[in-house]
């Protein structure tokens, strides 16, 4: 009787009781809820990271899966909350961007701005739409609510974009990406996909470099030496960079928003 899961992406960390409240709240809801934790380490209010995070988890959800996410830093303000249906999930949380990379490769079909506060819990705070809204909607929908029922349609083309990030720009001679998320290990994913980089390419081989740096374009770690640089795609289909059994961001200044340039080898 489980039936659909619900997915949690936040900024809440573990060291405060945020994720067991909205863990306690959709369970009150809808007591059968499955509940998957994606992430809770965002970086504080990183709407960036939280939007690559996510995309980068939203090809391995369980078909129709409910995704509940929360990196809100504007939260009590005049940015809407929404839910939005797509081909294959359906997705509760803020209209910040928090969503845009994920809709890249499976498009928005329909969204509503929640303003049916029968869903939301009856005392709503203004800075923990989390726990009042978004979770008791998300649980809400596993119960089998309609989606419609949540609020009112909204057209998706004016679902907020992601911002000042960087996305790839191409010319004749040189690709220009930037850097979008840092993982835990120091190594910095860009905005460049494995499918435009080859397109761009044409057979020839890339040279990548970031702040004076160049990374030798290769498979994958083993292939240059410890404590070397190295740029790879990585495994969401991404060129990242980074330094083998070393932390690339630490040594070489990477942050979120760097500029990464691409260009091709030159050959003698």
């Amino acid at each position: 009787m489980s039936g659909t899961p619900i997915a949690l992406l936040t900024d809440y960390g573990v060291r405060d009781a945020y994720v067991g409240v909205l863990r306690s709240v959709i369970h009150q809801v809808w007591p059968w809820a499955t509940i998957l934790d994606l992430c809770h380490d965002v970086p504080p209010c990183n709407v960036k990271s939280g939007a690559w995070l996510l995309a980068s988890a939203g090809p391995y959800l369980p078909e129709r899966c409910i995704v509940c996410a929360v990196v809100d830093p504007t939260v009590g303000s005049s940015r809407r909350a929404v839910a939005i249906e797509t081909e294959h999930l359906r997705l509760v949380g803020p209209d910040n961007g928090l969503f845009a990379m994920l809709l890249e490769d499976d498009p928005a079909r329909r969204a509503v701005v929640l303003d049916q506060e029968r869903w939301f819990l009856p005392r709503r705070s203004v800075t923990f739409d989390g726990r009042d809204v978004f979770a008791p909607v998300a649980a809400q929908l596993a119960r089998g609510v309609r989606f419609a029922a949540l609020g009112s349609a909204i057209d998706p083309q004016s679902l907020a974009p992601l911002g000042s990030l960087v996305m790839p720009r191409f010319d004749t001679e040189t690709i220009e990406t930037s850097v979008v998320h840092v993982d835990r290990f120091g190594n910095a994913i860009t905005t460049l996909r494995a499918r435009q980089l080859e397109a761009w390419l044409d057979g020839a081989a890339p040279r990548v470099e970031a702040l004076g740096h160049t990374y030798p374009f290769v498979r994958t770690y083993p292939d240059v030496a410890v404590g070397e640089r190295l740029a790879y795609i990585g495994s969401a289909g991404n060129l990242e960079v980074a330094v083998r059994g070393g932390d690339a961001a630490a040594l070489h200044g990477l942050l979120q928003g760097t500029p990464v340039q691409v260009r091709r080898q030159q050959t003698s």
